[in-house]
């Protein structure tokens, strides 16, 4: 009897709960050859080894050679500490995937997932299937402690993810909306900028509320994760909107410059409130 495949779960959106670290980095396979695949944080790499790594594929000023934004992404997360699957050869980085932990929602249930991200194999090297070789292990690792793993595979990535039972979710389309049009006064509510000075005033019970009530998991977006993931950025800009009644949180949406006089929506939480008034 063929042995059935064990499927795991993807999610098609957004993006970032305490996350519990490994007290001791595991080798999960060392080779003949001195391949080992190991799971650590940016600091036990070290970011010379990344930066030299993002090197050998992307251009000068690419966001994965900026220190600062490696920084960001591993170091600077509410939602806890990012890691590193790393392929190293007698010590070399020569293949990396980043595991960026975030919480999500689901009607009363919170939980752990990861986002795979930075996903390189040095050119020198994609003869050795690094790739599988480190989804499996990020696999086993998020096996073991019941979270999640999810990714935004590109053309190239697709098969990998595939063999490892991955499943997928229908893509997004982009959609051309008409500008926002005032929203008539029901409730007291309006729609307003939110500026990072006054985060820590606003109230995000609402928000919290209506992700309780959305049938399929959302991030727990709280005002430390906007302020990580939006204001903190250090190479984008974003703007970030909000309904509310008085200081309370309805819901937000984000935004950053796409095209001349064309804004991209990122992100949103609290219903599509923000396509019309």
């Amino acid at each position: 009897m063929p042995r059935k495949r064990m499927q795991r779960r993807t999610l098609p959106h957004p993006w970032f709960g305490p996350l519990r670290l490994l007290r001791h980095c595991r080798a999960w396979r060392v080779a003949p050859d001195g391949l080992a695949i190991e799971i650590r944080p940016l600091d036990e790499i070290g970011a010379d080894a990344v930066v030299g790594l993002a090197a050998s594929y992307y251009p000068a000023g690419h966001d994965a050679r900026r220190r600062e934004y490696l920084d960001w992404l591993y170091n600077r997360n509410p939602f806890g500490q990012g890691r590193i699957v790393a392929a190293l050869e007698r010590g070399l980085l020569i293949g990396m995937m980043g595991l960026i932990p975030f919480r999500l929602r689901c009607g009363d249930a919170t939980f752990i997932a990861h986002m795979v991200v930075n996903v390189l194999t040095h050119p020198r090297h994609r003869t050795k299937s690094l790739f599988v070789k480190m989804i499996r292990v990020a696999k086993h690792e998020c096996d073991e402690k019941g979270e999640w793993l999810i990714g935004h595979p590109n053309d190239a990535a697709y098969p990998g993810w595939k063999r490892n039972g991955m499943v997928f979710q229908p893509g997004y389309d982009m959609k051309w909306i008409a500008p926002l049009r005032p929203l008539p006064l029901r409730g007291f509510r309006r729609r307003a900028d939110v500026a990072p000075n006054e985060l820590p005033c606003l109230d995000f019970g609402p928000l919290l509320q209506w992700q309780s009530n959305v049938r399929q998991p959302v991030i727990a977006a709280d005002a430390a994760f906007i302020e990580w993931r939006f204001f903190r950025h250090p190479t984008r800009s974003y703007r970030v909107g909000s309904l509310r009644q008085g200081n309370r949180v309805l819901g937000y949406w984000v935004r950053r410059a796409f095209r001349p006089m064309v804004d991209l929506i990122v992100d949103w939480q609290g219903g599509d409130f923000w396509k019309a008034g």
